[in-house]
């Protein structure tokens, strides 16, 4: 993180923070408070200054505990290093375009890559983000994955089509306002527009989802009869099984305490119920404002005290469990989609996923395909990869910004290897 601060006319201070592994700069902030003592705070986060005014050291506060955070004065922001973001000028054709989902009154735009001088149409992918509003590149923690995907596929010789989320970037709408269906169509409105394209092999037209584009991508191929469906770090059972099993093993990979684990559990099971069991939103909000405050009864003044801003963060669960994408997802059973799959299916998944854990997922996907109508699937664990498919040590998020590579060289291989067996170079 970078933070930017400046004196305001009132003498208080202002300014704003940049989170560099996610891309977001220049995040105002109104609350930054300087007490006696060189006491700082903002937000979730309170420390001290030192005397030369050089550094200030303290905590950021979150519902799973405090962690050490130590801001240093800098002449100069460090700029992370991506090796495999590709510059331009590009050897291939790129496009920005846009189209319309007439249902819902939207526009989506993205970018279109495809071969130069190609000898007859091309077989072509469009990817699916996961979750959360993201850009067309799937820009986070200071890496762009989408951007990385594409530029190495469309070097293979396939057309690729990435899009920015509803309410991002160029595409209109409400960010998270989109239940996994809805964003299942707009999926499916980017095969139709590819289709329309004369550069492209209207019969040879698939999709690529990671994580919770992993839910979306299957639905969308049985919505508009796709070529292929290729399933990074997907789910493979219901969206409330696959976010418990998700928050307990983030928690185990930064070697939270059991009392802490067991009391996530607990939420977490009383506030996916409510979900799973109420639909109209007033009594949903109720039912979640109850289970919140049943378990703040439930903990000690002590355990009260190691949870600083509990109050705030439980409010900020509550406003996320009512955003239609989440609710969706916490619904979701995919196996009926996955079963219905009749095209070639290619999944892979990394033995230190964290978000979508490979043990639990690889093995309910390989179930499903297996009692289904896809002939034609293939399932690939790498030993040594994170939810992102980077190299990495525990697989724990905190890890995704320190790691340079951006996606590990085997699973491109992997990915354009298939995709090249299938359907060969234009």
């Amino acid at each position: 993180m970078a933070l930017h601060l400046a004196p305001n006319p009132d003498g208080s201070w202002g300014g704003t923070i940049d989170s560099l592994d996610q891309g977001a700069l220049g995040i105002p902030f109104s609350n930054f408070k300087l007490e006696a003592g060189g006491v700082v705070r903002f937000g979730n986060f309170e420390g001290i200054v030192n005397a030369d005014g050089s550094e200030i050291t303290g905590k950021l506060n979150s519902a799973n505990g405090s962690r050490p955070v130590v801001f240093r004065k800098v002449g100069k922001i460090e700029v992370l290093n991506r090796p495999q973001v590709p510059r331009r000028p590009y050897s291939y054709n790129e496009e920005e375009v846009e189209f319309d989902n007439a249902v819902h009154k939207l526009r989506l735009a993205g970018t279109l890559t495809w071969p130069r001088n190609a000898a007859r149409p091309v077989p072509a992918a469009v990817l699916v983000t996961g979750s959360g509003p993201q850009d067309r590149n799937s820009t986070m923690f200071g890496h762009q994955p989408f951007l990385v995907l594409a530029d190495d596929l469309t070097r293979r010789g396939f057309a690729v089509l990435r899009l920015d989320d509803r309410g991002v970037g160029k595409s209109t709408g409400i960010p998270g306002g989109a239940t996994l269906e809805e964003l299942a169509q707009d999926a499916a409105l980017a095969i139709e527009y590819l289709r329309s394209r004369k550069e492209i092999d209207p019969k040879a037209i698939g999709l690529i989802g990671h994580s919770e584009g992993g839910y979306i991508a299957p639905m969308a191929a049985v919505m508009n009869d796709a070529a292929f469906v290729v399933l990074l770090a997907a789910p493979g059972v219901p969206g409330d099984e696959l976010l418990y099993e998700q928050g307990q093993a983030v928690l185990k990979s930064v070697n939270a305490a059991k009392n802490v684990r067991e009391r996530q559990a607990e939420l977490q099971h009383s506030l996916f119920n409510a979900v799973l069991n109420e639909v109209d939103p007033v009594k949903l909000e109720a039912r979640l404002r109850a289970a919140v405050a049943k378990f703040k009864q439930g903990l000690t003044p002590g355990e009260l005290a190691q949870t600083p801003g509990f109050d705030q963060q439980m409010e900020a669960e509550v406003r996320s469990l009512m955003v239609p994408e989440l609710q969706s997802l916490i619904r979701h059973d995919p196996a009926p989609v996955l079963r219905a799959l009749k095209c070639p299916v290619l999944v892979l998944g990394g033995a230190l996923d964290t978000q979508v854990p490979s043990k639990q997922n690889l093995p309910a996907i390989a179930a499903a395909l297996a009692h289904g109508a896809a002939q034609d699937y293939q399932i690939v664990s790498f030993p040594k990869l994170n939810h992102l498919f980077q190299t990495a040590r525990t697989g724990a998020p905190e890890e995704y910004a320190g790691i340079d590579e951006t996606i590990a060289p085997a699973v491109l291989e992997t990915i354009g290897h298939w995709l090249e067996k299938k359907w060969g170079r234009p």
